[in-house]
């Protein structure tokens, strides 16, 4: 597993600044820390034995809006 940058909400940063990049996604909020995590042990775990080669994409429908656009 490999995890890779993205945006994800912490208690760092300027709110203000948060809610400017969050408009053109389409949940309208940033990943919380622990919606990652869940796919990486969901990843890691017995339960994804058959997943391979994949990339998985957690980013709210960012991408899918990014496309129509």
């Amino acid at each position: 597993i490999t995890l890779t940058r993205h945006r994800a909400q912490t208690q760092l940063g300027d709110p203000e600044r948060w809610q400017e990049l969050m408009k053109g996604y389409a949940f309208g909020r940033a990943a919380k820390p622990e919606e990652i995590g869940w796919m990486a042990a969901f990843l890691a775990s017995d339960r994804s034995g058959y997943t391979t080669g994949t990339i998985v994409t957690i980013d709210g429908g960012g991408g899918s809006r990014r496309s129509a656009l």
